[in-house]
């Protein structure tokens, strides 16, 4: 993909998790403390990823907004799957164009 060769600099190294996260909360934690080296790369050629994770981080209860990979598609991460669902709601009426689904964090 395009991001990679639009990415400038070294890769961080691989952060694996010090400890397992018991719930949302601990998980957001944990994530918070890393990144994703693509995010700015692709922000310069898909402006709308930005704007797609300001509308998650600005759902009620959003513990994180962040996209996953070269940001085919960003998640949030909520406390509970209520927080979840309202969200998802509340994604698919302002962007009836989005595929928007809540799931639970599987341990």
């Amino acid at each position: 993909p395009l991001v990679f060769k639009a990415r400038q600099g070294c890769f961080t190294d691989p952060a694996p998790l010090e400890t397992r996260p018991t719930d949302a909360h601990a998980l957001a934690g944990l994530l918070g403390r890393r990144r994703n080296d693509l995010t700015a790369a692709a922000f310069s050629l898909v402006p709308q990823i930005g704007e797609a994770l300001a509308l998650i981080a600005a759902t009620p209860g959003c513990l994180l907004a962040r996209m996953s990979g070269s940001g085919a598609t960003c998640f949030g991460l909520y406390a509970s799957e209520t927080d979840a669902a309202m969200a998802s709601a509340s994604l698919s009426a302002l962007q009836p164009g989005w595929w928007v689904a809540a799931a639970p964090l599987l341990s």
